[in-house]
């Protein structure tokens, strides 16, 4: 191919600058993507594609703990190959007299890295989410932050309070479930329908959306329910603004 003409030179520029201002402009930070039903394999493609695309940092708000032998190849691969993805655990059995918690559950060693947090939410025992939560707990001697506190972190940074090296609880607004972030379906991210700018250089939080499974009342008259995953991106928010 012969040189670029001088004038188009400075036109693909242009567009790459108004590309990056349009993106910059997306006020939303955070871009929840929902797995739906999809299986192991599924999984891995999402994550291909939003690895395509260059977010800021990827939670994957999800277990995986048990070995689905061939199927798991692909997501073993995306996994090993992704240096901004930060995985889920779940704590079990507080011990409040020594303030620990006995067991640590963790996707299946195949998938192991120490760039992980729990996932545990606080709720009634009626399903209602309660808007304390810790930002580090113990675990055999070890801190273990939060996955919403590591997502922040790795991303925009959280406000100071939360950055400091004590147990500050973390105190939500009510008032902000719901807002600022983008969803985007099982469907349209594998078939790549969708803004790019809800991607690139954002927090993306992969999990299940549902008013259903894996959700909680978000009131104390129980007449509302979101997802756990719409429940740690709207943490997020509040740990970054």
């Amino acid at each position: 191919m012969g040189e670029v003409p001088e004038l188009m030179k400075y036109l693909l520029t242009f567009i790459g600058l108004i590309s990056c201002w349009s993106c910059n402009e997306n006020h939303s930070v955070i871009t929840i993507i929902d797995i739906a039903y999809l299986d192991r394999i599924g999984l891995a493609k999402q994550l291909s594609i939003v690895k395509k695309y260059e977010p800021k940092v990827v939670g994957l708000n999800y277990l995986l703990t048990t070995d689905s032998l061939d199927k798991d190849a692909l997501l073993v691969k995306e996994l090993a190959e992704s240096k901004k993805i930060i995985l889920s655990a779940m704590l079990h059995e507080y011990i409040e007299h020594y303030d620990y918690w006995d067991s640590l559950e963790q996707y299946h060693k195949k998938f192991q890295s120490e760039n992980f947090g729990f996932s545990n939410i606080t709720i009634t025992d009626d399903s209602v989410f309660v808007p304390e939560l810790p930002m580090r707990q113990r675990f055999k001697g070890r801190t273990i932050h939060a996955l919403s506190y590591l997502i922040a972190a790795n991303s925009f940074g959280v406000k100071p309070y939360y950055n400091q090296n004590g147990t500050n609880d973390f105190i939500f607004d009510r008032n902000s479930f719901g807002k600022n972030y983008k969803v985007i379906s099982a469907k349209d991210l594998l078939s790549e329908r969708f803004d790019k700018c809800d991607i690139k250089d954002k927090i993306v939080l992969i999990g299940h959306i549902s008013d259903k499974a894996d959700s909680f009342y978000i009131n104390r008259k129980r007449t509302k329910r979101i997802s756990g995953t719409e429940i740690h991106a709207s943490i997020i928010q509040q740990l970054i603004e």
